[in-house]
């Protein structure tokens, strides 16, 4: 190795990049796969959603929904409509990805607003508060 330094040096160079992508892809599969959920009972977490008949995804009708509610063998239940809005105001407008979620959306998943008030079932009566949970703002 010591005559051939430009081999070891080649060698040396690609183990090392080896290894840091190696590295590198672990921690996203483990960031993304392996860590459970933040959320109270990870493993107790279902998404139902219907089907297509070209097996895309669909949304489901609030009458299952509260059919489901009614089912004995799920403890919660909530319901979310993604939405894309506009928002408009002094700046420049920016598109937001939002949710319209049920009041019963956070007792659901076991966590707790950061800031405010949590959804009460007054909201979701005729004349009630629109909330909408933003997911992401600003989106390009």
């Amino acid at each position: 190795m010591w005559r051939e330094r430009g081999f070891t040096a080649a060698a040396v160079l690609t183990l090392g990049l080896v290894i840091g992508i190696n590295g590198a892809i672990f921690s996203i599969v483990e960031a993304v796969l392996l860590r459970p959920l933040p959320f109270p009972e990870p493993d107790r977490l279902v998404e139902i959603y219907g089907t297509t008949e070209d097996s895309n995804r669909a949304e489901i009708y609030l009458a299952d929904v509260d059919k489901l509610a009614a089912a004995r063998s799920l403890a919660n239940i909530a319901a979310e409509q993604v939405q894309s809005v506009t928002l408009t105001g002094v700046e420049e407008p920016g598109r937001l990805i939002g949710g319209f979620v049920a009041s019963s959306y956070f007792k659901t998943l076991g966590v707790t607003p950061a800031l405010g008030r949590s959804i009460s079932p007054e909201d979701e009566k005729p004349g009630g508060t629109e909330c909408l949970l933003v997911e992401l703002c600003r989106v390009a």
